[in-house]
């Protein structure tokens, strides 16, 4: 459990590394370009967060 948990960063991490080298060689090393792509990644994550149930006030009903 706990140790699965404490590596998983760590697996995600080495994986971006590579996926990243990948992506600047996609782009033509074009990083402002790359940039403004990868921040759409906490856009969807902010548009999911305002999608989720509130669970405010009690348990969340399945």
């Amino acid at each position: 459990g706990a140790g699965v948990c404490f590596n998983f960063g760590r697996i995600i991490t080495a994986v971006t590394v590579f996926a990243g080298a990948i992506l600047i060689q996609e782009f033509n090393e074009d990083y402002a370009l790359l940039g403004k792509i990868m921040s759409l990644i906490y856009l969807l994550g902010a548009i999911g967060i305002l999608l989720l149930p509130s669970g405010v006030g009690g348990e969340i009903e399945d």
